[in-house]
Formats: C-alpha cells, sequence, structure tokens
C-alpha cells in the first residue's frame, strides 16, 4: 500500500475516534438544566470565566456576565481564570489595545466584585517582556478589580468569603504561568517565591472546614489540545485551524502537527511539557494531603476554549471554564473523568447557600443564556461522600 495510502487510511480511522463534543456531553443520565437565569439564591455566587480576553463587538458571554452578576452584586465575586487580554496581554506595543479589551470586561462585572488571575498570554505570552506586561495589567486593574496574586508572585494568594459575615468558601489564586515562564519572574518580596514553598503554602491553605475553590489558568486535567485531543479535522484538514474556511485535504502532512506537538516539541503550556508535569505533580502532592477532609475542593482553571467537568485525581472536581470570548473554540474530547463536556462559549457559576454547593454550567444562546446543566457538588474523594453526576 502506498505511503499516501496508508496516511490516508490512518487519518481516515482517527475520524471515527476524535469527535469534539459540539454537543453538551454527559456521559451518566440526562441533561439536567432548565434555562433558568438564576438557579438559588445564594450566600455568594463564584462566577468563573476563563480567556475573556478576545472580545467581539458585540460579545453574548459577556453580555450574559453582565445579567448573571447583577442579580445580587454584593453576594457575587467573578473571577478572570486568565488570557484576560489577547494576545500578548498589556506590552507597550499593544498597551491601548489590550487595556480595551480589560475594560471591556470590567464593563461587564457592573457592581460585583471581579478578581483577575494571569494566563500565559497576559505574560506577553511567554516572552521577555511578560513580568512587566502583567504588572501593567495589576495597575490599569487597580482599584476597579484584584488582580491575584499581585506583583507577580505565584501565590497562593488566599481569602475566606464573604468578608463580613460567617464565610462559606475558601477561595485560592494560583499564577500558574510563573511556573511556565523561561523569562524574568518575581522571586523577591514574595511570601512563596520557590515551587516547595508554593507547594507548602498550598498545603496549608487547604487546612481549613471550609469547601476550597482554587482558581488558576492552567488545568490539571483536560480532554482539549492542550491535553493531546486532536479531531479528524486536525488530522485531514490542520489549515482550517489558521483559516476557518481552508478545507484543503493534508491526510498523512495534517498528522504530523498533533504528532510533533504531543510526542517531540512537548510544549510547557501542555500537560505533556516538563515544566507542566512538575508543577501537576507538586499541586496533587499538596491536594493529597486534603484526601481526608469534610468538604470538597474544586480546582477551576481555563486555557482550553471550551467548558469541562471532570473528577479530579487529587481535587473532586476539575471546572475548566475557557471560552470567556465567543471565538477560537477549541475541540473537546471526554475521558472516564468527564463529567460533562461542551465545545462552546460560556462560563460557570458556582453558587453556596443552606451549607450546600450548586454548580450551573451557561451558555449563551439566541436571546439571551441558558443554563445547560447543574450539580450539586459535594464530597467525591475518600470515604466522605460518593460522586455526584448530573
Amino acid at each position: 500500500m502506498p505511503n499516501w495510502t496508508r496516511s490516508a487510511t490512518l487519518a481516515v480511522a482517527l475520524t471515527t475516534l476524535a469527535c469534539s463534543h459540539t454537543s453538551p456531553f454527559v456521559p451518566s443520565r440526562p441533561l439536567v438544566g432548565d434555562g433558568r437565569p438564576v438557579p438559588i439564591a445564594a450566600d455568594l455566587r463564584l462566577v468563573l470565566i476563563g480567556d475573556a480576553g478576545d472580545p467581539q463587538p458585540v460579545e453574548p458571554v459577556l453580555d450574559s456576565l453582565t445579567r448573571w452578576s447583577a442579580h445580587a452584586p454584593d453576594d457575587t465575586l467573578i473571577v478572570f481564570l486568565g488570557d484576560n487580554a489577547y494576545p500578548e496581554g498589556v506590552t507597550q506595543a499593544r498597551q491601548a489595545d489590550a487595556e480595551l479589551r480589560l475594560q471591556r470586561q470590567l464593563d461587564a462585572v457592573g457592581d460585583a466584585t471581579a478578581w483577575f488571575v494571569p494566563g500565559n498570554h497576559d505574560w506577553a505570552n511567554g516572552d521577555e517582556e511578560g513580568l512587566e506586561a502583567i504588572r501593567r495589567q495589576e495597575a490599569f486593574l487597580e482599584p476597579r478589580a484584584m488582580f491575584v496574586p499581585d506583583r507577580g508572585c505565584p501565590g497562593p494568594h488566599t481569602t475566606d468569603l464573604p468578608r463580613n459575615t460567617d464565610p462559606v468558601v475558601r477561595v485560592v489564586a494560583l499564577d500558574t504561568q510563573w511556573w511556565l515562564h523561561e523569562h524574568e519572574k518575581q522571586t523577591t518580596d514574595c511570601t512563596h517565591a520557590t515551587p516547595d514553598a508554593i507547594t507548602a503554602g498550598l498545603t496549608d491553605a487547604l487546612d481549613t472546614p471550609l469547601p476550597v475553590v482554587v482558581v488558576a489558568h492552567h488545568p490539571l486535567a483536560t480532554h482539549g489540545p492542550h491535553g493531546g485531543f486532536f479531531t479528524w479535522r486536525d488530522h485531514l484538514f490542520p489549515l482550517t485551524r489558521l483559516v476557518d474556511w481552508l478545507w484543503v485535504p493534508l491526510p498523512g502532512v495534517g498528522s504530523l502537527y498533533p504528532l510533533l506537538r504531543w510526542h517531540v516539541v512537548r510544549s510547557d503550556q501542555d500537560l505533556i511539557g516538563s515544566a507542566n508535569r512538575t508543577m501537576v505533580t507538586a499541586f496533587d502532592h499538596a491536594f493529597a494531603t486534603s484526601a481526608d477532609r469534610a468538604t470538597p475542593v474544586i480546582y477551576a482553571a481555563g486555557h482550553e476554549h471550551g467548558l469541562q467537568v471532570l473528577e479530579g485525581r487529587t481535587t473532586d472536581y476539575v471546572l475548566v471554564s475557557g471560552l470567556g470570548s465567543s471565538t477560537n473554540a477549541t475541540p473537546v474530547g471526554h475521558g472516564d473523568d468527564t463529567v460533562f463536556a461542551h465545545e462552546h462559549p460560556g462560563f460557570m457559576v458556582l453558587d453556596f447557600a443552606d451549607g450546600g454547593i450548586q454548580l450551573s454550567v451557561v451558555e449563551p444562546v439566541a436571546n439571551g443564556e441558558q443554563v445547560v446543566a447543574q450539580m450539586p457538588i459535594t464530597r467525591r474523594l475518600g470515604n466522605r461522600s460518593e460522586s455526584s453526576r448530573f
């Protein structure tokens, strides 16, 4: 069989194995979600939205965010999970454009409280100007919003919320790009400035009877491209990733990109990268120390341009809420740990009320937004509780 024929046969075979979930995927039960814009009255509402730094002139995700944040702004914290200003953060060359992108997100917050966590694009997309770029972003956002962790430090930044009443959750912010950045980064005047110190700080942050939500940019697990998932389109029509309409079949040649990316190049922005694996191992070690706690630990991130709810290895759940801008969705597959997956814009909401936690997955639709999925969050690991599913 000629080489090109073998390549084409392999690529066609891959099409049966690698289809992105362009409709909501829930492996166990029919999807729960009735479209209510406000699922419950909450003591605290935590909105998780990642990769919102490329808003369109009319941005339905930010419009939906505005409506959700307006319900109870005094009790709402919105966390932007990094990549807040594409393509390279607040660099000198793109400062005016980046600040316009950040202002669009600030406008969507309304009267609610907002945190911005840095992502790799905010660090000048990994370039030498990265540290200065995130310092400029922090200066622009203050005093309207908090940039956490601050000053280019890696964190953890720990806050018990609400501040004015009995707290219902501990929120811990990490700067995961600090681990991956190859150029200058903050190592002085930080409470934790080495990998061992960060891990110890995270372990200490987990020592609480409160539920813990860790917010960062890079996920601990994913079934998107950063986790090695590629679709038939990547193998057969790779140029469509550059230009949507460029459907030129390149069987075999197209397969080189995912193969090289995962097995040869191994970017640290992917889970397979050496520095990324070191970081995830360190975090897993810290999370493993909380295995016998009574309340849930949730890790929320962006980075992938889609929506995933996963059962964690060392946390109860990993939430990937990474399409806060309505373009540039990336493929998402599933694994044994998948609870929900959808290649779609949107964000996730955690409502804390009456001692319980409810997760909602919110997606913009033609005339507003829809709650496409809801589930209670309970302790999944250890002997305290069994897994919760839709």
